[in-house]
């Protein structure tokens, strides 16, 4: 599963949230590292990143065409 970028900025601007904050509710930074160079991730990741933004997974997911 791959995060959209666009869709995380967006969640992270409505959460008021930065990198730092992310990282203080454990995700770690690779990951975000991840999630900005738009690569695969583990459906739980996807689910606890979902969680600490407090929005939907499939809020986030990149859509595939």
């Amino acid at each position: 599963m791959i995060i959209d970028k666009a869709k995380y900025e967006i969640a992270l601007a409505n959460a008021c949230f930065s990198r730092k904050d992310l990282e203080d509710k454990g995700i770690a930074k690779g990951t975000l590292n991840n999630i900005r160079d738009e690569k695969n991730l583990l459906p739980k990741t996807v689910g606890k990143v979902a969680l600490a933004l407090g929005v939907k997974a499939e809020d986030l997911i990149k859509e595939v065409s």
